[in-house]
């Protein structure tokens, strides 16, 4: 009998009882893994978020285990930056993977509770399905799934395996598209699916204007800059594969 993708849409349609809802929400939690030294571009990325935060934005950045947050209630975007692994045949066994420890998806759906209904992106591998699981994997309740049980509005996940710097791309550019455009998460996933399929997301990070609009006078804009700087060095055609693109996919209401 299979019943998981009922229980999740049922428990998320009714977590929360009435007046549950935390009057003010604290902005975006960035959690980023700084002890995984084989993913460089999380330092990048935590180089980013601090220029954010610096430049205004209500952003909690996250970088040991003991750091994060007994409760995620306050959050309206959630950003995930470290290692993960699917589990399509334990049920709730798929893991984040922060430090040495791990959180696994049983827990995120019994224990987290995300009234503001927030966007998450899970930046790491096999956020998702792992799509080349056996054929009888049954009743799987991957991160993205659990996520979405706890409250989240919707989740961007991966499927397989990525490279660091798509991981790191799908992090800070779904969200600009997201918030430049005013378009819901899945259609923003969807450009940033477009655009490193054919190379375009080259054209579409902050230009010098833009960056001047954003942190004119604030501690921030020098950091944003050198991490910009790193982006535009990328060479576009060499994220255009197949791999790089299609794994991401979207849950949401």
């Amino acid at each position: 009998m299979s019943y998981a993708s009922s229980v999740f849409e049922l428990l998320w349609a009714n977590w929360l009882p009435t007046g549950s809802r935390p009057k003010a929400s604290m902005g975006t939690l960035h959690v980023i893994d700084l002890s995984a030294a084989d993913l460089r571009w999380v330092n990048l990325e935590h180089e980013y978020a601090i220029g954010m935060r610096e430049s205004g934005f209500p952003l909690h950045i996250v970088t040991r285990q003991s750091e994060l947050p007994q409760s995620m209630e306050g959050y309206i975007r959630i950003t995930w930056s470290s290692h993960a692994a699917s589990s399509p045949n334990g049920w709730g066994q798929s893991a984040l993977f922060f430090g040495d420890e791990s959180i696994k998806a049983e827990a995120i759906m019994s224990t987290w509770n995300l009234p503001f209904q927030p966007t998450v992106s899970l930046g790491a591998c096999e956020t998702a399905l792992d799509a080349s699981a056996p054929k009888d994997s049954d009743e799987y309740c991957g991160l993205d799934l659990a996520l979405r049980v706890a409250g989240a509005g919707a989740v961007a996940s991966t499927m397989w395996s990525v490279a660091d710097p798509v991981a790191a791309l799908g992090n800070l550019l779904v969200a600009q598209y997201e918030l430049a455009d005013g378009i819901p998460t899945s259609q923003a996933l969807c450009l940033f699916q477009r655009y490193l399929r054919s190379g375009e997301w080259h054209q579409h990070l902050p230009t010098e204007e833009q960056m001047e609009q954003l942190a004119t006078g604030r501690r921030g804009a020098d950091k944003l800059r050198r991490v910009i700087g790193e982006l535009q060095r990328l060479d576009p055609r060499e994220l255009q594969g197949v791999q790089h693109w299609a794994c991401w996919r979207c849950v949401s209401a």
